[in-house]
């Protein structure tokens, strides 16, 4: 996954991010089976909570956590994992941060083709470039196509506002 975002404030494309590895496994917890659901990540990211010019990082992410479901038909799906993560980039206090934190969340299904994901996050890097962030977002995702969606996000950023549009087109 290759993405590319324009700045209104320089009038330039940058990389937004590479993800060489993006999985994430949200299954819901069964008392029978419990299995935990996880996220893994590896790639290239921006870095929006430090003033570095929209600078990039190498980036690991590694979370578990639990997912509930109210029934198998319901339209509301919640979760909630424990994160660690790592960063490596020159724009960082000695090259590096590693901390934690956590993620929670709900996708509720208004739909067939239309979801809505509602989540907070918060991260803290106690090691390297010593700083925290929280987000706080609300995305929308309308399928128009088995290959095709259109994406309206709403991040919150540390008290910054962000809106992104998209079209998607999977093969």
């Amino acid at each position: 996954d290759i993405t590319a975002r324009y700045y209104n404030e320089s009038g330039k494309f940058k990389l937004d991010n590479l993800k060489l590895i993006d999985i994430i496994s949200l299954t819901p917890y069964d008392p029978l089976f419990k299995k935990l659901s996880w996220k893994f990540s590896i790639g290239l990211d921006t870095i929006r909570d430090l003033n570095c010019g929209y600078c990039n990082s190498f980036k690991t992410d590694y979370g578990v956590g639990l997912s509930y479901a109210p029934s198998y038909f319901s339209p509301i799906f919640l979760y909630s994992l424990a994160e660690v993560q790592l960063e490596l980039s020159g724009h960082l206090d000695d090259d590096y941060r590693i901390g934690g934190g956590g993620t929670a969340g709900a996708l509720i299904d208004l739909t067939n083709n239309w979801r809505v994901q509602v989540a907070g996050e918060y991260l803290s890097f106690p090691l390297g470039d010593v700083s925290h962030y929280y987000k706080v977002l609300v995305n929308q995702r309308y399928a128009l196509s088995q290959n095709v969606d259109i994406r309206i996000e709403w991040n919150m950023l540390n008290g910054q506002n962000e809106w992104l549009s998209a079209v998607n087109y999977y093969f």
